[in-house]
């Protein structure tokens, strides 16, 4: 968390970009916060909406579901029948879905250094981008937690856009970094 600083009329622009700094870096906390919970991210185990990342580059999306506990036994246990019984219904969920943000947000974001990326590391983020609880995020919660901190004072992109793919890149399978409205 960014120390308070006392304001002072000798020091208006330092202070002023110490103001801009704290805004700045509530924003990035507010917007990671919000995309990792149910009501932003599709859901599935929840590993979707625990693995969103802050950072000044664009994200990869190189982690494999399976390869982190405990959403890849929340997979095997739902996916994998059971003793006798079945495959599960197509569009079924898991009971347990667990919702552990994966990355935690830096306090050395300043507004002056360079553009900030909000993106995804499940490999599957371009295909669960296409799931509208995401875009009607990024639309509407995620520039109103903009505006109501910043009015203009940067910029900052959320990877919610699936890619439409470019050579052996398929359509789907990557992100397109927008700038919420």
């Amino acid at each position: 968390m960014p120390r308070e600083q006392k304001f002072s009329a000798d020091n208006v622009m330092n202070n002023q970009m110490a103001k801009l700094d704290a805004d700045f870096a509530q924003t990035i906390r507010e917007l990671h916060a919000s995309l990792s919970t149910a009501e932003a991210s599709p859901v599935y185990t929840g590993f979707l909406a625990s693995s969103w990342k802050v950072r000044r580059n664009p994200i990869n999306q190189t982690d494999a579901v399976e390869d982190f506990e405990p959403w890849a036994l929340i997979k095997k246990e739902h996916d994998l029948p059971k003793g006798g019984e079945g495959w599960k219904p197509a569009g079924s969920r898991p009971d347990n879905p667990v919702i552990e943000p994966r990355f935690p947000v830096g306090t050395d974001y300043k507004f002056t250094k360079a553009n900030i990326y909000i993106g995804n590391a499940a490999e599957y983020a371009g295909y669960a981008s296409e799931n509208p609880v995401i875009s009607q995020f990024v639309q509407g919660e995620a520039g109103k937690i903009i505006k109501d901190n910043m009015r203009e004072k940067g910029k900052i992109f959320v990877g919610a856009k699936p890619s439409s793919g470019f050579g052996k890149i398929k359509a789907g399978s990557g992100l397109q970094y927008i700038e919420p409205s």
